[in-house]
C-alpha cells in the first residue's frame, strides 16, 4: 500500500521512495532514489539552473523571432518553422545534457551494480523519476513563452495537447540521451 500523498514540494521525496519500494525494488535500494535525488537536484544546482536558464532564454529568443505568426494565415511557413525549432531545441537540448553528464556518473554505477547494491533497471527508473518534475517545469515555462509570443490561439485544448507533445518528445530525447551515453564513451 502507497502511504502519503504528494501535497507539497517537501513530501514529494518520501512519496517517490515509497513508490518505488512497493512497485519496483527490494528494501536495500530504497536510498537509491534519495541518492540520485540528492545528488542531481538538490545539490547539482549548477545543471538545474542551467535547464531552467536555456529553456528560458531559447523561449524568448524563438518567441521574438516568431512573433505573431500564430494567428497569421500568411505565415504558415514561419508556423512550420517554428514548431521544427521547437523540436530540435526539445530533442537537443535535453539529449545533450543526458548525454554529457551520465558518463561521468558511469564509473560509480559500474561499482555499485557490480557490488549488488541495486540493478541496473532500479537506476534508470529512479534517475528517469528524479528528472521528471525539473522536465516538466522547463518544458512548462518553455511552452507557455512559446505559445503567448509566437500568437497561437488561446484555447486551452490546443495549449494542452502543445505541452503533451513537448513533454512527450523531452521523455524521448532523454531516453536516447540515457542510451547513447551508455553505449558510447563521450566523455
Amino acid at each position: 500500500m502507497i502511504q502519503g500523498d504528494p501535497k507539497s514540494l517537501l513530501d514529494i521525496e518520501p512519496f517517490l521512495i515509497n513508490l518505488l519500494s512497493v512497485v519496483l525494488c527490494s528494501p536495500s535500494e530504497d536510498l537509491l532514489i534519495v541518492d540520485i535525488f540528492d545528488k542531481h537536484l538538490l545539490h547539482g544546482h549548477t545543471l538545474t539552473y542551467l535547464r531552467i536558464g536555456v529553456n528560458l532564454l531559447v523561449g524568448l529568443m524563438l518567441g521574438t523571432l516568431y512573433w505573431n505568426a500564430g494567428n497569421d494565415g500568411s505565415k504558415v511557413l514561419d508556423t512550420y518553422n517554428l514548431l521544427f525549432s521547437i523540436l530540435m531545441h526539445h530533442m537537443m537540448s535535453t539529449m545533450m545534457l543526458t548525454i554529457l553528464t551520465f558518463p561521468s556518473e558511469m564509473s560509480i554505477l559500474i561499482k555499485e551494480h557490480f557490488n549488488r547494491w541495486y540493478s541496473l533497471k532500479m537506476y534508470y527508473v529512479s534517475v528517469t523519476l528524479v528528472d521528471i518534475p525539473l522536465s516538466v517545469v522547463c518544458c512548462f515555462v518553455f511552452t507557455v513563452i512559446i505559445y503567448i509570443t509566437t500568437d497561437q490561439p488561446l484555447e486551452w485544448v490546443r495549449f494542452g495537447m502543445f505541452f503533451a507533445t513537448s513533454l512527450l518528445t523531452v521523455f524521448v530525447a532523454q531516453s536516447f540521451g540515457l542510451m547513447v551515453g551508455s553505449y558510447f564513451n563521450v566523455v
